[in-house]
């Protein structure tokens, strides 16, 4: 999912796993229940409404910021100064 977001491609994700945690439905992609009559109506969005995709890539592509490397090293930094804080 992050590596589509970093092209700007929404997901369209089960709601069963944790895959749900990285989408905000109707912003960077949707979620189903799991029912192929349900995935096929958000397919559907898709082609139904074409206008909306430019915003949805847009929200993909800022959300893909949040896993840069830079950002990911950054946090384990983080984590690993409060880790040595902690134990002083």
């Amino acid at each position: 999912i992050v590596e589509g977001y970093a092209y700007g491609v929404p997901a369209i994700v089960s709601q069963v796993g944790g895959a749900t945690e990285l989408i905000e439905d109707g912003q960077s992609g949707y979620t189903y229940d799991s029912s192929s009559t349900q995935l096929a109506e958000k397919m559907q969005l898709f082609i139904s409404q074409p206008d909306a995709i430019p915003d949805m890539s847009a929200y993909c592509l800022e959300m893909a910021r949040a896993f840069s490397t830079e950002v990911v090293r950054d946090r384990y930094i983080d984590v690993y100064k409060s880790v040595l804080e902690s134990a002083s």
